[in-house]
């Protein structure tokens, strides 16, 4: 999974994530204009509106080789991953997941996303 940094141009149903807040889950975006974007994070029951000049956004981009979990449980190894109308759809074992579809707490920080988005512990943490 990747949540590159990039321009800000979120669209309804999109999954993005708070850089600021990591631990809100993945986010679907469910209002965006010129100035604004407003998401709901369903796994920790909370909204936020950001201004897209200064958002700690990143939108999520499951990889081929990652598993997606959707919002019955189930598993899916991504295969492909295909764009409709602006919103992903992760393909693998003959399934397609909307973006839409996936779980609000899939999994969003592994080690390597942590280390790429900056998200490192403290010192005192390492030495623990």
């Amino acid at each position: 999974m990747t949540a590159a940094k990039q321009p800000i141009r979120p669209q309804p149903g999109q999954r993005w994530m708070s850089d600021a807040e990591p631990e809100l889950g993945l986010g679907v975006v469910i209002e965006a204009d010129r100035r604004s974007v407003a998401l709901v994070f369903e796994g920790a029951d909370e909204s936020r509106r950001y201004a897209l000049a200064s958002a700690p956004l990143r939108r999520v981009r499951f990889s081929p080789g990652d598993t997606v979990v959707d919002r019955d449980g189930n598993r899916t190894l991504v295969e492909r991953v295909a764009e409709d109308g602006g919103l992903l759809v992760y393909h693998g074992a003959g399934v397609a997941v909307r973006e839409i579809e996936l779980a609000p707490t899939s999994a969003i920080a592994g080690p390597r996303e942590r280390l790429l988005a900056g998200r490192l512990d403290s010192p005192a943490a390492y030495e623990l």
